[in-house]
C-alpha cells in the first residue's frame, strides 16, 4: 500500500490542493449563510442520485459543502474540526495524501448514495476524518459532546459504535452504505491493522514454541512429597495440595486432607 502511495504522490503531487480542508470548511461557513437566508438552497446541492443522472453533475461534490447541522454552536463547532483536522492530517501526510483520503471518502459516500440507499450528506465523510485523526493522533484529549474528555481514539470508536449499532429499519440497506462511505479509511488503514495483526499472532506463536521449548520434557507439574512420584511416571494417579501447603498423591494424602 505505501509503495503504491508513493508512487501515486510522485506523479500526481502537483495536482493536490495544499489546505484541501480549509476551503470545505469555508464553503460550509458560506453555504450555512446561504442556508438561513433561504433554506431551499440546500435543495439545489444535495446528494440526489436522479437528478445527478438528470444532469446536475455539481451534487457529486457539493453535498461535502452542506454543514451537518444548522445549530450555529454545533455548526461553528464542526466547521472548527474541519480544519482542526484537515491541518493536523495533513500536516502527518502532506496535502497529497490527505486530497486522496479525502476524495476517496466523497467517492465511497456517492456510491452509497447510488446503490446502497446513503444519506446525500457528508456526515459519514466527516466521521472517516475523525477516523483517521484518532489512529494517527490516538492520545490527543477531546471532549465527547463538549462535556466528557476522552482520548482521540475512544472517541473516535465510540462514534462509529454509535453508528453501527443503531438498528436499522428492516429492509434497508444503511449500514452497507455506512461501510462504502468509510471504504477510504479502510483503504488507508486497514492493510496497517492487518500487518499488525498478523505480526502479533506470529510473535504470540514465537512466544508459545520457545515456551515449550524452554520446558524440559519430563518436568512435572504434581509432585508426592511422600513417595516422589508425579503424573509422569503414573499419569493414573491424582495429585492434591494439603492444608500444610505441601502437594500429595491420593495414596499419601494426609488424613484431614482426604
Amino acid at each position: 500500500m505505501q509503495q503504491w502511495l508513493n508512487r501515486l504522490e510522485m506523479r500526481l503531487s502537483g495536482f493536490a490542493i495544499p489546505g484541501l480542508l480549509r476551503y470545505i470548511a469555508a464553503l460550509n461557513g458560506l453555504v450555512f449563510v446561504l442556508a438561513l437566508m433561504n433554506p431551499a438552497f440546500i435543495s439545489l446541492i444535495d446528494l440526489r442520485p436522479e437528478l445527478i443522472l438528470q444532469g446536475q453533475v455539481w451534487r457529486l461534490v457539493s453535498f461535502a459543502f452542506i454543514p451537518t447541522t444548522f445549530s450555529f454552536i454545533w455548526a461553528a463547532f464542526a466547521i472548527y474540526l474541519l480544519v482542526f483536522f484537515g491541518d493536523s492530517i495533513e500536516h502527518a501526510w502532506g496535502a497529497f495524501r490527505l486530497n486522496l483520503f479525502y476524495f476517496t471518502g466523497l467517492l465511497g459516500t456517492v456510491i452509497g448514495a447510488f446503490f446502497f440507499d446513503g444519506p446525500g450528506s457528508a456526515t459519514y465523510l466527516n466521521l472517516t476524518l475523525l477516523l483517521a485523526f484518532g489512529t494517527l493522533f490516538p492520545d490527543t484529549p477531546m471532549t465527547f459532546m463538549f462535556v466528557i474528555p476522552m482520548k482521540a481514539k475512544w472517541l473516535a470508536i465510540l462514534s462509529v459504535a454509535l453508528v453501527f449499532f443503531v438498528p436499522a429499519p428492516p429492509g434497508s440497506r444503511a449500514h452497507v452504505a455506512i461501510a462504502v462511505a468509510l471504504i477510504n479509511y479502510l483503504i488507508f488503514f486497514g492493510p496497517a491493522f492487518l500487518r499488525n495483526y498478523r505480526a502479533g499472532t506470529q510473535v504470540a506463536q514465537r512466544r508459545h514454541k520457545f515456551k515449550a521449548k524452554s520446558m524440559p520434557e519430563d518436568e512435572s507439574l504434581h509432585h508426592c512429597k511422600v513417595c516422589g512420584k508425579t503424573e509422569n511416571s503414573d499419569p493414573e494417579l491424582e495429585f492434591r495440595v494439603a492444608e500444610d501447603g505441601e502437594e500429595y498423591c491420593t495414596d499419601h494424602l494426609p488424613a484431614r486432607t482426604r
